[in-house]
């Protein structure tokens, strides 16, 4: 185990232990257990109350453990989705500015995300002011292959009302973003906002005053193409185009991953070759990186972390209402494989030919009228004799289990 040489906590006559009063080193080396948010956190617990760290002008003198564990790991990205979701649900601005100062992040950070953190405001974000090395800031609270619009639920399995994933305001985080982009040094490539903004009517002019100042920073950059190394990414496109960032709060032009600029004059036009936009996460990848395609059913663009694949052909499917999954076994297989039959009513329920789901019956298909149900969806009404036998099983069934739950009632009563 590695050894920290360190002062302890000077011990006073009465004083039960305290967990400073362990070797620095041990300390260290159990932070390395802990995912980079947390191993923050952990490191500002052991310095001071995360109250001492409200305002940014404030005196704050980490201790040595604290510094010992920043110091032993480099803090370039940091993303909340490696913490559990009901503590990311629970932190708010001051235990993400108390993040931001102890690892230093105005000169260390270049990828911040804050998955999962729907408590907070947007003041935490202020240490990151002026920040000449930020280069990725993802406000979306959801994964990288996750829906703007994903609901998040609580520990009990109840979503998470809207109004909570509202707390976000342009009115903190605006500024700060301005106060990065306004310098020349500026490293900033991607911004990510969050999805409830876009129907934000009452702040759309604080919007187009943001974005018109957004835009014309990368302008001033000229930005080379990391394709075909033209000068200025904006004048080699094609015909329309895409501002960095669009009316909808969109990031255009630019990889999330890699963050390299892409011109739309590249791979001969074919703009979804070299740089594709994927509906379902509404993130930007260049080939290179993430591979977008179109949905082999509906043609939806999907990046192939969004997307989902037939087991039997590996085409490309952007959801399961898209691509029938076995309700039992998981087993994926598009209808041109027709192996997974799909209730044709509901869409919804869909199970291997033969597969057992759990329940009395199971989707398949009427041999006589060739309709595909599931056991809740076979119309009564049906001039089908093969649906109409269905219904007739299903009625039985369920007579069978009301007749159980009678039969077990008289025994109990006869006790």
């Amino acid at each position: 185990m590695a050894t920290i040489s360190g002062s302890k906590r000077p011990r006073i006559n009465g004083d039960s232990p305290h967990i400073n009063d362990l070797p620095i080193g041990f300390l260290v080396e159990v932070s390395t257990y802990l995912c980079k948010p947390s191993r923050a956190l952990f490191a500002t617990a052991l310095s001071a109350t995360f109250s001492s760290w409200k305002k940014d002008n404030s005196v704050r003198h980490p201790s040595v453990t604290s510094k010992a564990i920043i110091a032993a790991s480099d803090w370039d990205v940091v993303d909340f989705v490696d913490i559990e979701n009901n503590l990311a649900y629970k932190l708010k601005d001051n235990d993400l500015r108390a993040v931001l100062l102890i690892i230093n992040a105005r000169q260390t950070l270049k990828k911040l995300k804050l998955t999962n953190c729907i408590n907070i405001i947007g003041d935490g974000l202020s240490p990151l002011r002026g920040s000449n090395v930020l280069e990725l800031l993802d406000l979306s609270l959801v994964g990288k292959h996750e829906s703007p619009s994903k609901v998040h639920y609580d520990e009990k399995g109840y979503p998470i009302r809207y109004q909570q994933r509202n707390l976000i305001t342009p009115l903190a985080v605006l500024p700060i973003i301005e106060s990065i982009i306004a310098s020349d040094k500026c490293a900033l490539m991607y911004t990510v906002f969050p999805d409830m903004w876009k129907w934000r009517s009452d702040e759309w002019a604080l919007f187009e005053e943001f974005k018109r100042r957004y835009n014309e920073r990368f302008e001033r950059a000229r930005l080379s193409c990391a394709n075909c190394s033209a000068s200025n990414v904006l004048s080699t496109s094609l015909l329309n185009v895409h501002p960095w960032v669009d009316n909808h709060l969109n990031q255009y032009n630019v990889c999330y991953d890699c963050l390299k600029p892409i011109c739309r004059g590249c791979t001969d036009g074919e703009w979804s070759e070299k740089l594709g936009f994927c509906e379902r996460c509404q993130k930007h990848f260049c080939s290179d990186c993430v591979k977008v395609g179109e949905c082999e059913h509906c043609s939806e663009s999907v990046c192939r972390g969004c997307s989902k694949t037939c087991d039997e052909c590996e085409s490309i499917f952007c959801d399961n209402s898209c691509l029938p999954t076995c309700d039992s076994c998981g087993r994926a297989s598009c209808r041109d494989c027709d192996n997974v039959p799909q209730c044709s009513d509901c869409g919804e329920k869909a199970n291997c030919r033969g597969c057992y789901n759990g329940e009395e019956y199971t989707v398949d298909e009427c041999r006589c009228c060739r309709e595909v149900y599931c056991s809740d969806c076979v119309p009564s009404d049906t001039g089908c004799w093969g649906c109409t036998k269905v219904v007739k099983i299903r009625e039985q069934a369920k007579e069978i289990e009301e007749l159980k739950k009678k039969l077990g009632k008289c025994k109990w009563e006869s006790r």
